[in-house]
């Protein structure tokens, strides 16, 4: 995980690991690599800077796929996306967990990422990939996070 210039704009990355303790317990259960989160600070754009690089191919080498969300989808995951397709990574963006202040800005950097051959995807749709079959030993827990989530979207 990275966060733009913690020094200039603030922490970011503790409140989303308290959010994510209080209200997606079943899921860091059921993928508890989750709760080992190693942070990077950045002052660039992408978040594929040189210690990223260096963790990756030390601590991670097997990895081939990675999955992006993020903030100001035109710039940060966006320069984030390319430099890694460049560096020979598959790469998955949750396209619901992405945003842009301005909605044209989101819609035709998603547009772009897919054209330069990032996978686009959603939410559920990667959690029921992790998952792989309602066997699952957490399956029912998180089944009903996503119905809870699902039934809110609906009322807005």
């Amino acid at each position: 995980m990275t966060q733009h210039d913690k020094n200039k704009f603030g922490e970011i990355v503790q409140p989303l690991i308290k959010y994510s303790e209080i209200y997606l317990t079943p899921l860091l259960l059921s993928f508890p690599s989750l709760l080992k989160i190693k942070v990077f600070n950045k002052i660039t754009y992408s978040m594929y800077t040189k210690e990223l690089d260096q963790y990756l191919k030390e601590s991670l080498p097997y990895l081939k796929s990675i999955i992006l969300t993020g903030l100001e989808s035109h710039v940060c995951v966006l320069q984030t996306a390319l430099d890694l397709l460049e560096n020979g990574y598959e790469v998955h963006v949750i396209n619901d967990a992405v945003a842009s202040v301005e909605s044209n800005e989101l819609k035709s950097s998603l547009k772009r990422m897919k054209q330069s051959g990032v996978f686009l995807t959603s939410t559920e749709s990667i959690i029921y990939q992790f998952l792989q079959s309602d066997d699952h030993p957490n399956f029912k827990n998180i089944d009903q996070l996503i119905f809870k989530r699902l039934n809110e979207t609906k009322k807005k």
